[in-house]
């Protein structure tokens, strides 16, 4: 038996290969026509918005992560994404505000959790940003990022033997790591 295929499923797996491709435009076409068909089709938006992203066309891409999490308030990939966005624009208030609903709805992603860390230490919240980071490290073992992060917050407050016990733990996961050595001296 064949079953019928719904003519949406063949757009967004055109809209995926081209946007697999690097074809950007037709990959947008492509999620623009499912969007006028099922506008809350949660791929399609968080799709398109990340390609507006990726064409600097930031205002545009905004309008369809908020789009979308008026839909899906819940997506962490939605979240995730308009978190990074939010980030690379420099609103940094507002990354961390998708980042941690990101985390409430998906404890389990890493990277944002490193994220979240970052962006923490950039608005000057140096203890909340130590949980994240500490989290971030446990889940990333062979990620040096983690590692440095807090070496360096420890080495800024003042106290080295922690930094020193960070660094260690960071070459244990990553020996070789460069940027971990240059901590070192």
């Amino acid at each position: 038996l064949m079953t019928k295929q719904h003519p949406l499923d063949r757009i967004y797996r055109n809209a995926v290969a081209a946007h697999q491709a690097g074809d950007l435009m037709n990959a947008a076409r492509g999620y623009r026509n499912i969007l006028e068909k099922n506008y809350s089709h949660l791929p399609s938006l968080n799709n398109l918005a990340a390609i507006l992203a990726a064409l600097g066309k930031n205002s545009e891409a905004i309008k369809y992560y908020e789009k979308g999490l008026s839909e899906h308030p819940k997506s962490p990939e939605l979240r995730a994404n308009f978190g990074n966005l939010l980030r690379q624009m420099g609103d940094l208030d507002g990354a961390a505000k998708q980042y941690a609903n990101c985390l409430e709805n998906d404890p389990t992603m890493a990277e944002i959790r490193y994220a979240l860390g970052i962006v923490l230490l950039s608005i000057g919240c140096p203890l909340d940003a130590k949980g994240h980071l500490q989290q971030a490290a446990e889940n990333l073992k062979a990620d040096p990022r983690p590692w440095i992060a807090l070496a360096a917050l420890a080495l800024e407050s003042g106290h080295n033997d922690e930094a020193n016990d960070v660094i260690a733990q960071a070459l244990e996961f990553s020996p070789c790591n460069a940027d971990v050595n240059n901590m070192i001296g």
